[in-house]
């Protein structure tokens, strides 16, 4: 009997075992496909040359990378790291075979899948020159159809940067608004946001990527590193908060209003052109500091309120909100995320023709037609929901994709003061009525 239960507890024990190998199996499996779900192999056609055949056969291959992944220092080393003794050097067949081509993709870590020599030859000043058929791992980086922008860390200005008249830090002032208003940009998800903060980090990780051990998917990586469509620079010109008592007649009590405000320049610049595409100066108030004190970081509240408003500035320059269904009375928008606020209300516009500027024939936008209102019900990370609050015309029955969008006024008032001026405007009649009623 003991013999038995031994047998069936070990019978038991081996498929347990033999279970979470496979589970294991299954996540390591799953684990190299998806490091190489975004690995791509492209094929080009490349020329080099030099003093011999193998460093002609280097360059073309330098080439190669260079064209799918971007130029690359290590791979240069990498390819010259390669050992070619004189025997097999004088040999030209040596340099086309599986052995030589083995060596070139160990070197560069499988970044060089295979490569064929299409001809080669030696000139009268004696240089080698080869065209090869060279296929090149490459890493596609996802929504890389996405503007691509390099928020820089704002600049200081000669501004007091007071909190009711005592000095603040102005660099953790500026620290705070840059990086808020890189997580703004961020959660919009307009933009691929590029780092211009944390360089040095970056460096450090790149040199890492060089070890010896790394795999193949990591260097294909290496050479994808991006270039800003956009750069946003600025600089923080002031930044203050103040607080007031005021007094009640009616009651004789004593409220405190708490204000706080920004101001700054900033600038977004194509890099390609360096042309300005939007420059503004900006002095936003921020409020709604009820019930905290100095020492809460009313700072960092103020960098949030005003890298809310620079990014929807920004967003509502570049990307206006889209009008992406219509379903009766309710719409759907596309976009979402901190940017958008159940209970915000909008204007929809309608596109019209194309604008040019009379002058410099310079491309203005489109034409843009109020044809109602909306407010915000529900907000997803990618998308907004809202029901027409009025409308001028049938927008379901004339919607086209791309032909309506909304926007919101930065100057609009803040919900939170809207409700503060109604119950002051509600206290004032009902004090208005027990007077008369005396």
């Amino acid at each position: 009997m003991i013999r038995v239960s031994a047998f069936l507890l070990g019978d038991m024990m081996t498929k347990r075992i033999q279970k979470i190998l496979i589970v294991v199996l299954v996540l390591i499996l799953t684990s190299v496909c998806s490091v190489h779900a975004g690995l791509t192999k492209k094929t080009v056609e490349s020329e080099g040359i030099g003093a011999t055949l193998n460093q002609a056969i280097y360059d073309a291959l330098d080439e190669a990378i260079g064209r799918i992944n971007g130029k690359s220092i290590e791979s240069r080393k990498q390819l010259e790291s390669v050992e070619v003794s004189k025997i097999d050097g004088d040999k030209e067949d040596y340099f086309a075979s599986e052995s030589y081509k083995s060596k070139i993709k160990s070197a560069t870590k499988g970044v060089v899948d295979s490569y064929e020599i299409l001809s080669k030859s030696k000139g009268a000043d004696g240089l080698y020159q080869v065209t090869l058929s060279v296929t090149v791992l490459k890493f596609k980086v996802k929504n890389d159809n996405r503007k691509r922008i390099a928020v820089f860390p704002m600049r200081i200005g000669q501004g007091r940067f007071q909190i009711n008249n005592e000095p603040v830090n102005k660099e953790r002032a500026v620290r705070l608004v840059t990086q808020n208003l890189v997580t703004t940009l961020v959660q919009s998800r307009k933009f691929t946001v590029l780092d211009r903060e944390y360089m040095a980090e970056t460096v450090g990780e790149k040199n890492l990527i060089m070890s010896p051990n790394t795999p193949v998917a990591e260097m294909a990586r290496l050479g994808q590193e991006l270039v800003a469509d956009y750069i946003m620079v600025g600089t923080i010109e002031d930044l203050g908060y103040t607080e007031q008592k005021i007094k009640m007649r009616s009651s004789g009590r004593e409220l405190i209003s708490r204000e706080g405000y920004v101001e700054l320049s900033i600038r977004l610049i194509n890099v390609a052109t360096r042309k300005v595409a939007f420059a503004d100066f900006l002095r936003l108030r921020v409020i709604g500091f009820h019930g905290r004190s100095i020492n809460e970081g009313v700072d960092a509240s103020i960098a949030v309120s005003a890298a809310d408003q620079i990014g929807r500035k920004i967003l509502d320059t570049i990307y206006p909100l889209v009008v992406v269904s219509v379903n009766g009375d309710n719409l759907t928008l596309g976009q979402g995320g901190s940017q958008i606020r159940i209970g915000d209300q909008l204007e929809i516009f309608m596109y019209g023709k194309r604008l040019t500027d009379p002058y410099t024939k310079e491309y203005l936008g489109r034409e843009e037609t109020r044809v109602g209102s909306i407010e915000i019900t529900r907000v997803n990370p990618k998308q907004s929901h809202a029901r027409i609050l009025e409308k001028s015309i049938d927008i379901g029955a004339q919607f086209e994709p791309k032909k309506f969008i909304c926007r919101v006024s930065l100057d609009a008032p803040d919900k939170k003061e809207v409700k503060r001026e109604e119950r002051r405007k509600k206290r004032d009649e009902k004090r208005k009525k027990r007077d008369s009623d005396w």
